[in-house]
């Protein structure tokens, strides 16, 4: 190859290069707005105050039943006071800088673009739906497996010459 030939194509692998690096998406931070937004598009907001307000209604319960004589008054008052405290908002601001460590302007508004599609509102409306039945299913999934393990380890443990749930000492296999 001829030293005029490896200027050009040394010249047009800078060109290349430029016009590549002109392209690549940008890493620029997405805004605290943006975030936001997209944390409302996904249901997080509402899921967020609707966890808080579930958790205090919880906590009521929990403390009238432990202190039957404060009055029905007094502890509506105590919930509401405590629903005033519970903000969403405060925890939403400290999820954005977590957000934006992971995702960039670019890719925060192409998550955008998914969760203000009918498909994204779908999804949004249906996970909190589909985590509550997740959680059943895996429920009643991790008390069969613990079955079925609790049983094979008692069959492992009396082919040892073991038997589970009795006294310590070796019952030695006849």
């Amino acid at each position: 190859m001829k030293f005029r030939d490896l200027r050009i194509v040394a010249i047009t692998a800078v060109l290349v290069s430029v016009c590549a690096a002109a392209q690549a998406p940008t890493t620029a931070t997405p805004s605290k707005q943006s975030v936001l937004r997209l944390l409302d598009a996904m249901g997080s907001v509402k899921m967020m105050a609707d966890v808080l307000d579930q958790t205090v209604t919880v906590q009521a319960e929990y403390l009238a039943k432990m202190r039957p004589d404060i009055p029905a008054e007094v502890m509506a008052d105590l919930v509401s006071e405590a629903k005033k405290e519970a903000k969403p908002q405060e925890l939403l601001d400290l999820l954005v800088p977590i957000y934006q460590k992971h995702f960039s302007a670019r890719e925060v508004n192409v998550l955008l673009a998914f969760y203000e599609s009918p498909a994204g509102r779908k999804l949004a409306l249906e996970t909190p739906k589909i985590a509550t039945e997740s959680m059943q299913v895996g429920q009643q999934w991790g008390e069969q497996v613990g079955q079925r393990i609790g049983e094979r380890i008692a069959q492992r443990a009396a082919e040892k010459g073991y038997t589970l749930g009795e006294s310590p000492a070796r019952q030695p296999k006849q």
